[in-house]
């Protein structure tokens, strides 16, 4: 589950996912038709039910972590057995519910493409479980019904949701969805029970599916994000651990069958690296390792956030026992740092001095890009010709075909 806070049911501590558990149909029940309405539980245990997962959606907000019920297991619930506490409950956390008289289980819609990308960007930050999905291939036998799509599970995704099925004949016009056929056999765990209401493609196969969408350069600033330590779900740079990496993409990709994107996807995963700390590194590592027909300056490709571990001198100077190389060519021994931050605060400028020194003291040489530097297309061909001469490179593009590409790729990453 996204985040594992307790609901208090009846007087104990329960986890999120036991309460759940507990509350979710099964997995194989009986069809309702079969067995005739649903009798609803007793009132006090639904009253209990609804105050938990208000109780949980409290506590995910309070540690600014997405989460998403899946409420269908409230469906049979008759709109007498709630109290007033669990009506409030409801409407101050703006919990949906279907009042009805039966429950009718629906068939979980499969998240991919760019309803899976926009997914695994929002559960990023904070605990996240999911349960492994061995066998992808009967889920896709039946598509989602329309009605699944509006109920209660990737409620904060942007509609239409994309989702996938398996051949052409059981694709559904929608409002709420955009069908994607997928006729192959996929890996193992392709697909993730988000145990949400919904399944969700794996950032693996969402890799491969996005390089039927994007073009290259965006493909690789996706895989440099997958495979980094940065959010931008909120359009603020946030810390958070990688959800894949270049060898995990590259062995999914090259496991593949014939499918669609997966030639691009492998292409692009050359250009891809571990590590990368935020967007603008992505960008600056792009601008200088990426061929010359791409719009790159061809450099060797670098060690992204690279330890190096002082010695006792340089701990003296620095107050730390390691630094954190933005890039680093480890056979030049160099450095160099992105730095978008404020030049103007005193404290920062003496921990960049003392981290300096530091590093020169133990012989690597450190260059500092800022973002106006960045962002102009003169400084960073000065920069990359610095990097290229302490790397034992010599640059040979040829213009004017380098220039145009260069001013396309920049157009595809900065914007401008």
């Amino acid at each position: 589950m996204p985040h594992a806070a307790a609901a208090d049911m009846h007087g104990c501590r329960m986890p999120y996912a036991a309460a759940a558990a507990a509350c979710a149909p099964a997995e194989h029940a009986t069809p309702a038709a079969a067995r005739g309405p649903t009798r609803a539980p007793p009132a006090p245990v639904l009253q209990q039910i609804v105050l938990g997962v208000a109780q949980i959606t409290r506590y995910a907000r309070f540690f600014d972590t997405a989460i998403s019920f899946d409420l269908g297991f409230l469906s049979f619930l008759p709109i007498t057995s709630l109290n007033n506490r669990a009506y409030r409950a409801i409407s101050a956390n703006r919990l949906p519910i279907l009042l009805s008289t039966t429950y009718h289980e629906p068939m979980e819609p499969t998240l991919c493409h760019t309803s899976a990308l926009e997914y695994w960007r929002s559960v990023r930050i904070g605990q996240r479980s999911f349960r492994a999905i061995e066998d992808t291939r009967p889920l896709l036998d039946e598509p989602p019904r329309k009605g699944s799509l509006a109920e209660p599970g990737p409620w904060w995704l942007e509609r239409p949701l994309h989702v996938l099925v398996p051949h052409n004949s059981v694709r559904r016009a929608s409002n709420e969805a955009v069908s994607h056929v997928e006729g192959g056999t996929l890996p193992p765990r392709s697909t993730l029970d988000s145990m949400n209401g919904f399944r969700v493609c794996s950032p693996e196969l969402c890799f491969v599916q996005m390089a039927t969408l994007w073009n290259l350069p965006k493909l690789i600033e996706l895989g440099f994000e997958l495979c980094g330590a940065y959010d931008l779900s909120d359009n603020s740079y946030r810390t958070c651990a990688p959800l894949t990496s270049v060898e995990k993409l590259t062995a999914y990709a090259n496991s593949l069958d014939k499918t669609h994107g997966k030639r691009k996807a492998i292409k692009a995963l050359r250009y891809v690296a571990n590590g990368s700390a935020s967007s603008r590194e992505t960008i600056l590592t792009m601008l200088l390792t990426l061929p010359y027909r791409m719009g790159g300056y061809g450099l060797k490709q670098p060690l992204l956030n690279h330890r190096i571990d002082l010695g006792r001198r340089e701990r003296r100077i620095a107050g730390k026992n390691y630094l954190v190389c933005d890039l680093y060519w480890p056979e030049a021994k160099l450095d160099v740092e992105y730095d978008g931050g404020n030049h103007e605060d005193p404290e920062q400028m003496l921990k960049d001095s003392m981290r300096r020194d530091a590093l020169v003291s133990m012989g690597i040489t450190v260059l500092t890009v800022t973002k106006w530097q960045l962002e102009n297309g003169g400084s960073m061909n000065a920069i990359a010709h610095t990097v290229a001469e302490h790397t034992g490179k010599r640059l040979r593009y040829v213009d004017p075909d380098f220039t145009r590409a260069n001013r396309q790729l920049r157009r595809d990453l900065l914007g401008f």
